[in-house]
C-alpha cells in the first residue's frame, strides 16, 4: 500500500501537476514555480522514503549510478571554480536549472530506482498529464507567441517538446490531438523528437529496416526543409555552437561553470555581432555544446558515457513493454541537441536513468 501510494503520488506531480505550475506575471519567472515546487518535493519525498520506510538499495554494482554521482560531484567542482557560483548554484532566471536542480534531478533517479513503477502505472498518468496539458494550450491558443501555441508551459518548445516525449505513451484519440498539437507549437526540434520516437518503437516492434529507414530519411528531410522556415531560425543556433565552441577552447578542462553560458558567449562576440548583444542568449540550443562550456571535456565525456549506458540498458530490456522508454530517450537527445530543454523535459531522461539503475541493480 505505501508503494503504490508512493508510486501515484510521485506520477501525479511530475507529469499532471507540475507541467501545469505557471507564473503569468512577467516573462522570467515561469519556470521558477516549477523548479522550487520540483526540488522540494523530491527532497521531502525521498526523506521519507529513506527515512519513515527504512527504504533502502543497493547501487554499488549499478554503472549509471557512479556516472550520474561523477556528473553531478564534478559540476560542482566547476561551479566553484567558475565566474558565478552563487548562480551556478542556485541557477539563472527563466529557468533556475543550477546545480541543485541537478541535484534534485539526481535523487530523482535514485526515487525511481527504489519505487520500480511499471510501465503500465506510469502510462496511466502520462496520459491524464498529457490530456490537460493538452487541453490548456487548446483553451489558451497561440496568442502569447505568434501564432505558435504554448500553453502554461512559458514557451512553445517547452510544450512541443515534452509532448513529444510523452506522445509514444499515447494512444488512439489522444496520440493524434497530441501530435497536431506539436505541430501547432512550431518547434522544430518537438516534431523531429517525435518522428524519432514513432520510428524506434515501430521498429523495436516490428523489426521491419524498410519502413523505419523511411521515418529516419523523412526526419532528416524535415531538418532540412525547416531550416528555411521563417519560424525556425536555424541560422542562429550555427551561429550560438560556433560562439559555444570558441568559448569551450578557452576552458577545455573546467569550462565556465554551470548556468555561465551568456558570460561565455559574451567573450566571444565581436564588432559584426551587433544582433547577438542586443538579445538574451542564455542557452546553448545543444546539450551537448551546453555541458562542454559549462564542465569542460570531462563533463561532456561523463553525459555522453551516461547516456550511451541508459541507452545500453534500455536495448537490452526493450521487450516487456519497455521499449517505450528507449524511445523517449531517442527523442530526448534529439531535442536536447537542436533546442533548449526544461525542468519537465530533464525528468523524463533522469526518470530514464532511475529505471536503467533499478535494471542493472537487480540484475533483471
Amino acid at each position: 500500500m505505501k508503494i503504490k501510494f508512493f508510486h501515484n503520488f510521485i506520477l501525479i506531480f511530475l507529469w499532471v501537476l507540475l507541467p501545469l505550475a505557471h507564473w503569468s506575471w512577467g516573462y522570467d519567472p515561469n519556470e521558477l514555480p516549477k523548479v522550487l515546487l520540483f526540488v522540494c518535493v523530491i527532497n521531502v519525498s525521498l526523506g521519507m522514503w529513506l527515512i519513515i520506510l527504512y527504504k533502502r538499495m543497493f547501487v554499488k554494482r549499478s554503472v549509471v549510478f557512479w556516472l550520474i554521482l561523477a556528473t553531478l560531484v564534478w559540476n560542482a567542482v566547476t561551479s566553484v571554480l567558475g565566474d558565478r557560483p552563487i548562480i551556478s548554484l542556485a541557477g539563472l532566471g527563466y529557468r533556475y536549472e543550477g546545480w541543485l536542480t541537478l541535484l534534485a534531478l539526481s535523487e530523482l533517479s535514485y526515487l525511481v530506482a527504489v519505487l520500480k513503477p511499471k510501465p503500465k502505472i506510469v502510462s496511466k498518468w502520462v496520459i491524464v498529464g498529457s490530456m490537460a496539458t493538452m487541453a490548456v494550450m487548446l483553451v489558451n491558443g497561440g496568442g502569447d507567441w505568434g501564432g505558435r501555441w504554448a500553453g502554461w508551459m512559458g514557451n512553445p518548445n517547452f510544450a512541443g517538446g515534452w509532448l513529444a516525449l510523452n506522445l509514444v505513451w499515447l494512444n488512439g484519440l489522444w496520440g493524434l490531438v497530441a501530435t497536431i498539437l506539436i505541430g501547432f507549437s512550431q518547434s522544430r526540434s518537438a516534431i523531429l523528437g517525435a518522428l524519432t520516437s514513432v520510428g524506434i518503437v515501430y521498429f523495436l516492434k516490428t523489426n521491419k529496416w524498410v519502413v523505419s529507414g523511411a521515418i529516419a530519411v523523412a526526419t532528416i528531410v524535415f531538418l532540412i526543409v525547416s531550416s528555411g522556415w521563417r519560424w525556425s531560425k536555424f541560422d542562429n543556433r550555427l551561429i550560438f555552437w560556433q560562439k559555444a565552441v570558441g568559448a569551450a577552447v578557452e576552458r577545455p578542462l573546467i569550462g565556465w561553470g554551470r548556468e555561465n553560458f551568456e558570460i561565455a558567449l559574451t567573450s566571444q562576440l565581436n564588432d559584426n555581432d551587433l544582433e547577438l548583444r542586443e538579445i538574451r542568449v542564455d542557452r546553448a540550443h545543444n546539450e551537448w555544446l551546453e555541458i562542454l562550456v559549462a564542465s569542460g571535456i570531462p563533463g561532456v565525456v561523463l553525459w555522453s558515457l551516461l547516456l550511451g549506458r541508459v541507452g545500453w540498458v534500455l536495448y537490452k530490456k526493450k521487450s516487456e513493454g519497455y521499449d517505450r522508454y528507449l524511445a523517449v530517450l531517442g527523442a530526448f537527445v534529439v531535442i536536447s541537441s537542436l533546442n533548449v530543454l526544461n525542468i519537465n523535459q530533464y525528468i523524463w531522461f533522469y526518470w530514464i536513468a532511475g529505471v536503467a539503475m533499478a535494471w542493472e541493480t537487480e540484475k533483471v
